[in-house]
């Protein structure tokens, strides 16, 4: 594997970790005290990440809790404009 600056090794384990810990437990808190800082600020700001497939969840979620409001689900809606194109 090539290494990268900043994107490889310690610094990378960092940001991964962050990640893991916020994504599973959905606490900056747990993730700040892991990593030593001071500032929740710079924790949350610059350490987690968010992958494509939570996203797809977010977008879930969302579309269910207004698919009563819009008559239809918004992740339907987005369906059917996939297919069509």
């Amino acid at each position: 594997m090539p290494y990268v600056s900043r994107a490889s090794g310690c610094h990378a384990f960092r940001h991964a970790l962050a990640s893991i810990v916020h994504r599973e437990t959905g606490s900056l808190k747990y993730a700040q005290k892991q990593l030593g800082h001071s500032n929740i600020a710079t924790t949350g700001n610059i350490y987690p990440h968010v992958a494509d497939d939570e996203m797809d969840l977010v977008a879930q979620a969302i579309g269910k809790a207004l698919s009563g409001f819009c008559g239809r689900s918004v992740v339907e809606m987005a369906l059917e404009k996939e297919v069509v194109q």
